[in-house]
This record gives structure tokens, C-alpha cells and sequence, in this order.
């Protein structure tokens, strides 16, 4: 009860310290209801206690008829936008590491350490718990995107019919994110990343962007962070197919294996002769052969 009236204090402070007035003058009222009027002011006295009466009938319909019920409509709206809101968390703070690891800002211009070509390829999970296969992958175009994917995920939830009912934090920090710009400057930077033009205020961006994201957390009871994990060559196939059409890249396991191998063939022949050349046509082969000796040790072993 005490932490109702401690809300209700804080959302509604006019009101609670006039209502505290008018009680404060209706107790005194009482309490010298039966004592010689010294001053002469029973009247001005009388009139004063019947206004505060007034006053505090007043608030109690307010509280009763007004402020409960949006109460309860503010906490059934939190509890149907929070799958949303986590989304929304999810993709910025995953995001700003992609960001803080990738991106490298110098004193003139920035680079961007693509993990292949025009792409970036990595995983990320909660802390605190098992790594698992949440394999992404940004392409150019996507980190020149990510304001508009934001905002396409903030529309998501403005257009839900349960928005207005949202307490008045919640929205004020949606539209604060929103009009935040740090992925705008992420997109300018993309763009103009082999030039000298520096991005000297991006961490300050980011540190302010967290901080609005935080509050979004605090409000939701969202007590984790993310971290991501190096990736292996096959994860990069596995990326892919995600982001395609997964129908179409994925007609079954065995090419699924396929693709598997040959990157990570690619990547040992990179690692160990980087001087070495080798066509499609020959990692194709060196694939068939690979995927037959495991057809015989398989079928050794039934």
C-alpha cells in the first residue's frame, strides 16, 4: 500500500500536496471543532474545511474512477508490448557490439574489419549463459540500414492498439531512441569510410543510446546483456542460409554439409598456403571426397 501511495505521489505531485493541505486543514478542524473561537474566524475556518472536504472527495473519485483503471491498463500494455520491447533491446544492444568490434574509429576516417567481403559474420548470446547458434550476418547494405530496421521495430510497437495506454517513461524513451542517430552515423560512416572524414562523436553516441535502452530494460525487468563469440568457418554457411530464403538455400542436409565443408576447406587452405589458389571446381572434388569417405566410415560402422 505504502509503495501506491508513493507512486501515485510521484506521478501526480500538484494534487497529492494540495491533498495534503486540505486533509492537514480538515484534521486541524476537527480537532478544534469544540474550542473557543479566540480569532473569530469559525466562518472563514468552516468555509475552508468545506472546500477541502470537497477537495478530497474530488481526489478519491479521481483515484478510484481515473488513476487505477489506467494503472491497470498500463500494466496489461506492459505485459503484451514486452515480447516487442526485448526485440527491440535484443537488436540494439546486439547492434552496438557489432559496432564496437568492427568498427574502428581513427583520428581520420574509421575502417571497418569485414570479416569477409562487404560482410560480417559473428553470433552472440546472453551472458551467463550456453553459447548457442545464433548466427547472424550484416552485409553493407544492412549496417546502412540499421536506423531504418530500428524504426521498423519501433512502428511495430507504436501500432499496436495498446501503445497509448503505455505509462508516459515508456513513451518518451521510445521516441528518444528513435530520434537518436547514432545508426545514422553508423550508415555515414559505411559509406565513407576510406575517406578522412572523422566520427569523433560515435562513442558519445552510443554510451547516451545505452543509457535510453536501460531505462527501457529497468521498466521491463530486463536484467540481461548480450556478448558475441567468434565464429567458425561453417557458421558463415549457416548465416546465410538464414538470411536467404531458407527453402531455397537449404533443399537439403547433405548440401547443407557441403557448403559446411567447403568453407571450411577455404579456410584451412587460407590459413595454412594463403598462396595457394584453388578453383570451385577443385573444392567441389576434394568436397566429393570428403562427403564419400564418410558415406564408407558410416557404413563400416552399421
Amino acid at each position: 500500500m505504502f509503495n501506491g501511495i508513493k507512486k501515485f505521489y510521484t506521478k501526480n505531485k500538484k494534487i497529492s500536496k494540495i491533498g495534503f493541505i486540505a486533509l492537514a486543514i480538515c484534521i486541524s478542524y476537527i480537532v478544534t471543532y469544540n474550542m473557543p473561537d479566540y480569532f473569530g474566524i469559525e466562518a472563514l475556518y468552516s468555509f475552508m474545511n468545506n472546500i477541502s472536504i470537497s477537495y478530497l472527495a474530488a481526489v478519491i473519485f479521481y483515484v478510484v474512477q481515473v488513476y487505477i483503471p489506467e494503472e491497470d491498463n498500463q500494466k496489461k500494455s506492459l505485459e503484451i508490448l514486452k515480447p516487442k520491447f526485448i526485440n527491440m533491446v535484443e537488436f540494439i544492444e546486439v547492434a552496438i557490439l557489432v559496432c564496437e568490434k568492427y568498427i574502428e574509429i581513427q583520428p581520420k576516417g574509421a575502417q571497418i574489419k569485414w570479416t569477409d567481403e562487404n560482410k560480417i559474420y559473428f553470433k552472440y548470446h546472453k551472458k551467463g549463459t550456453e553459447k548457442n547458434e545464433s548466427v547472424r550476418c550484416y552485409t553493407k547494405r544492412d549496417m546502412i540500414s540499421l536506423q531504418t530496421l530500428l524504426k521498423k521495430l519501433l512502428n511495430e510497437i507504436r501500432d499496436t492498439t495498446v501503445f497509448k495506454y503505455c505509462d508516459y517513461d515508456i513513451v518518451r524513451e521510445v521516441t528518444e531512441i528513435e530520434e537518436h542517430s547514432i545508426f545514422e552515423t553508423v550508415s555515414l560512416l559505411v559509406r565513407l569510410c576510406d575517406t578522412d572524414i572523422s566520427f569523433p562523436a560515435m562513442n558519445a553516441q552510443i554510451k547516451e543510446l545505452k543509457k535510453h535502452v536501460n531505462v527501457v530494460k529497468e521498466i521491463y525487468g530486463i536484467n540481461w546483456e548480450y556478448e558475441l563469440e567468434d565464429i567458425e568457418p561453417g557458421d558463415k554457411v549457416i548465416a546465410d542460409i538464414i538470411k536467404g530464403n531458407v527453402e531455397e538455400n537449404l533443399k537439403s542436409i547433405d548440401e547443407l554439409n557441403r557448403k559446411i565443408i567447403k568453407e571450411r576447406l577455404k579456410n584451412q587452405i587460407s590459413k595454412q598456403a594463403p598462396e595457394l589458389v584453388i578453383d570451385d571446381a577443385m573444392l567441389d572434388k576434394m568436397c566429393d571426397q570428403i562427403l564419400r569417405s564418410n558415406e564408407k566410415l558410416n557404413s563400416s560402422l552399421e
